[in-house]
């Protein structure tokens, strides 16, 4: 017990406070005293002691239900209390220590030396209480910021870097689930397969970096111009892929078209374009109607690749049933 402690002793027997006023002040303690529990209850608020000695036995209010109030309050520190009896009685002990109690001492057996242990005691138990929840709420704050940082690294890691969009591995995960609900509801999707007209020229000519802003500003018109259900990726180097659920190819051709209608409005500069002054896509489309979602994205793929041989900056579409491209007379090339 270090000299300098402050502690407060709620008992209705003036000996008894005197008692442990006497053998308290002897290691140098501030001892302050009350004799019931109203008037403990102020000392306590106002006086913060560093250790509570309580009566078992108080007038109105006893030791067990004025400790049950305390350790109600919410607002008022946690102090160390030792629970002070005239009874030996061991189910007392017990009652006391549910009750909150660290400690214990029968006061007709009280000595120096089991006061100063029941009070040491006491006090470690707190400190010991307090340090595990500081330790259990750093634990729980630190696992709070580890589910964000793996949320986070969830989230990055489906992202391409580079446009923000999903990146390829994510997309087909997407089409996997669609494909598969596609057999089992009978609901069509459409897949709209985009590339940036003449881009390594655009490379080679702006620079890597303008080559990037290229590809960031694209990838923010397609997801600007398709819809919420819609999932958008980058499928790979200057190819976007847009997966269109519950779509039919003619309303996937719509939004192709408005697609490409935006990157072209966009109007960024491509010197080295010979199919346009600015930066313009060729766009192929095709209906989730094959057994297998490779098979759809193959033909719109193969239907990009008509778009870039028929002139670039147009959608063409993959028509199942002819196992043909069409390139639509609505869709050429833009003046």
């Amino acid at each position: 017990m270090n000299s300098g402690q402050r502690f407060l002793v709620i008992d209705d027997s003036l000996t008894a406070r005197m008692r442990f006023k006497e053998l308290l002040e002897a290691d140098g303690a501030t001892v302050l005293l009350a004799e019931d529990a109203e008037q403990g209850a102020e000392l306590l608020r106002s006086e913060n002691p560093d250790c509570l000695l309580l009566d078992y036995k108080l007038p109105g209010v006893n030791g067990i239900e004025f400790l049950t109030q305390l350790l109600a309050d919410s607002d008022h520190p946690r102090v160390p209390v030792v629970m002070l009896t005239g009874e030996g009685s061991e189910s007392v002990a017990v009652e006391a220590m549910k009750a909150g109690a660290q400690d214990y001492l029968v006061k007709g057996a009280i000595t120096q030396q089991n006061l100063q242990r029941a009070i040491q005691n006491a006090i470690d138990k707190v400190a010991a209480e307090r340090q595990l929840a500081e330790r259990n709420e750093r634990i729980e704050y630190l696992t709070q910021e580890l589910a964000e940082a793996n949320s986070q690294l969830a989230l990055t890691s489906r992202l391409d870097p580079l446009t923000k969009l999903f990146n390829r591995r994510v997309f087909e995960e997407s089409i996997t689930l669609e494909h598969e609900r596609s057999v089992r509801c009978k609901h069509i999707y459409a897949v709209i397969m985009l590339d940036i007209d003449h881009f390594k020229l655009f490379n080679d000519t702006q620079g890597h970096q303008a080559g990037d802003e290229c590809l960031r500003r694209v990838a923010r018109c397609i997801n600007d111009s398709v819809r919420g259900m819609d999932v958008v990726g980058r499928y790979g180097g200057e190819e976007f892929i847009v997966l269109a659920p519950e779509t039919p190819l003619e309303g996937a051709e719509v939004l192709a078209e408005r697609i490409r209608a935006e990157v072209h409005a966009l109007k960024v500069p491509h010197r080295a374009s010979i199919t346009a002054e600015m930066v313009t896509v060729s766009v192929g489309v095709a209906q989730g109607s094959a057994e297998r979602w490779e098979e759809v994205i193959k033909n719109a793929d193969d239907a990009l690749y008509a778009a870039k041989r028929a002139g670039r900056n147009r959608v063409c579409v993959y028509e199942a049933e002819s196992h043909r491209v069409a390139d639509r007379a609505e869709c050429e090339v833009s003046p």
